[in-house]
């Protein structure tokens, strides 16, 4: 399977960058939806926000395993 040339510009709705802001245990840090494509990722900090990790949408991840 090819690897799509451009990753999804991703970002999260302003209620999750709330939440997330608020959290600072990162054990909480979950899986969430990302606005733009719908993908299900983890979260990254960015220059003072919130926002997904690099995904590609056309690509099919495996879910992550809670420790």
């Amino acid at each position: 399977m090819p690897t799509p040339a451009k990753p999804c510009d991703g970002r999260f709705k302003e209620e999750l960058q709330v939440v997330l802001t608020k959290n600072r245990n990162r054990e909480q840090w979950g899986i969430y939806q990302c606005e733009s494509c719908g993908a299900s990722v983890g979260v990254a900090s960015a220059h003072g926000k919130w926002v997904p990790e690099q995904h590609w949408p056309s690509v099919r991840y495996q879910k992550r395993q809670s420790v």
